[in-house]
């Protein structure tokens, strides 16, 4: 199953995302994990079900409650060869990030991180570009960064 893994949406503090995605063998285009009025998508890492606390849906964006509980979510389904693209926003001071490649028979959420912070207030923000918003966590600083 190399190579097939599901998206985690890691939550540290106030993350606000519209996800879809497109997986590039398939010949139906655009697969989108989030409409804006249902987390049907999406399940609790390790979990078979969405958390009952900590995220809501909020003017069609999803939403992490700071200090709001309920974990990391992960997709139902499995992508492979696929095209990421969201929007985002965070509280201030905030620290969170999208993983891919997420196995969950590893026991923790370990995989690629795409790095969502409020670079210039909370600390991560300040030990280099790879730990910056777009960063490739702690691996790369992001290439031609626009916010």
């Amino acid at each position: 199953m190399r190579g097939i893994q599901s998206f985690l949406i890691v939550v540290i503090t106030g993350l606000v995302v519209s996800l879809s995605a497109a997986d590039k063998k398939s010949k139906q285009g655009w697969h989108s994990l989030f409409d804006g009025l249902s987390t049907a998508q999406w399940r609790g890492f390790k979990k078979s079900d969405f958390p009952e606390k900590g995220w809501v849906i909020e003017d069609r964006c999803l939403k992490h409650q700071s200090k709001g509980g309920g974990g990391d979510i992960i997709t139902k389904e499995k992508f492979s060869e696929f095209d990421l693209r969201f929007e985002w926003k965070v509280a201030p001071a905030a620290n969170s990030g999208v993983k891919y490649f997420i196995m969950e028979e590893r026991g923790a959420p370990i995989g690629h991180e795409y790095q969502v912070l409020d670079d210039d207030r909370h600390p991560d923000g300040k030990k280099g570009e790879d730990r910056q918003t777009a960063a490739f966590y702690d691996v790369l600083p992001a290439k031609d960064k626009k916010l």
